[in-house]
């Protein structure tokens, strides 16, 4: 279950329920604060075959994009899969018809590399968002909005997350079993846990000392 942004879950449950979802959004907000989860999350439910978009599913849809192993599901999260060869079979991809006769999700982490892979990188994605493929949907993450080029931002509709509330920061804590110091951490996971880990590296200087 996704904890935290409900204005933006409920968004999306109005556009699917609509059919009126756009084919390329980018979620951008701080580092750290569940917007990757997010379009994970969005991802499986759009794909599932109980049609259960932000609640809890096992069907076998769900069960494949847990494992990644989903025809119709794509997660580029490394700076390897940011390289030319594979936004150039982003395109391919665009363009073939769906396995499961729905949606195909194609979800980019850390989008604002692209730039930094190389220019062609960024006009290969530039080209196939101008010409998307039929029921393909493309989002990209990003914690640095402005490093995406402005000629891919007018052709996808952004989506602001804002840092995670208190309560679902300790939620997400409590369920990842993670530990982490909520405060200060302006509500990123990442944060948190970077600053219990500064934490207990003072803590042990002082007790070396």
């Amino acid at each position: 279950t996704l904890t935290g942004h409900i204005k933006q879950q409920h968004l999306f449950r109005q556009l699917v329920a609509a059919k009126q979802l756009s084919h390329a959004y980018i979620f951008s907000g701080p580092e750290g604060i569940g917007k990757k989860e997010f379009a994970k999350e969005l991802a499986r439910g759009i794909l599932c075959r109980e049609r259960r978009l932000f609640a809890p599913c096992d069907c076998p849809s769900c069960r494949q994009v847990a494992e990644k192993a989903h025809p119709d599901y794509y997660l580029f999260d490394t700076n390897d899969d940011l390289k030319i060869d594979n936004i150039r079979k982003v395109s391919e991809i665009s363009e073939m018809s769906t396995y499961s006769g729905g949606w195909k999700v194609i979800i980019f982490d850390n989008a604002h590399l692209l730039c930094q892979a190389g220019a062609d990188s960024a006009n290969a994605l530039l080209k196939t968002l101008e010409e998307p493929g039929e029921n393909t949907l493309f989002i990209l993450v990003t914690h640095k909005l402005g490093r995406i080029l402005p000629t891919i931002q007018s052709r996808c509709l952004n989506i602001s997350f804002d840092p995670l509330d208190d309560n679902s920061l300790r939620q997400i804590l409590k369920d990842r079993e993670l530990d982490g110091e909520v405060e200060f951490a302006a509500g990123s996971v990442s944060q948190a846990v970077m600053l219990r880990d500064i934490n207990a590296s003072e803590l042990k200087s002082a007790i070396d000392r």
